[in-house]
């Protein structure tokens, strides 16, 4: 687990601050699927580029929480080099 994702977890104990991680996840998460989309990718192509699975990107367009911080910086590069 990266020191960012300790953080994540432990400031999330704060119902404000987790509240205000939630907000942050769902930006990431329509900024991602909006890219992908500007690019003509499906989330199994996306996610083949990637190396994770469809589902992993599902999670992540979905705005969940639990996504790694390092899963957010793997998908935006692989969008930023295609």
């Amino acid at each position: 687990m990266s020191n960012l994702d300790f953080l994540k977890q432990e400031v999330r104990k704060n119902a404000t601050v987790a509240e205000y991680f939630d907000g942050v996840s769902l930006k990431m998460a329509q900024e991602i699927l909006n890219i992908r989309l500007k690019k003509g990718l499906s989330q199994t192509q996306l996610a083949g580029l990637a190396g994770f699975t469809q589902k992993t990107i599902s999670r992540i367009e979905g705005g969940d929480p639990g996504v790694k911080m390092e899963t957010y910086e793997k998908v935006l590069m692989v969008l930023n080099e295609n």
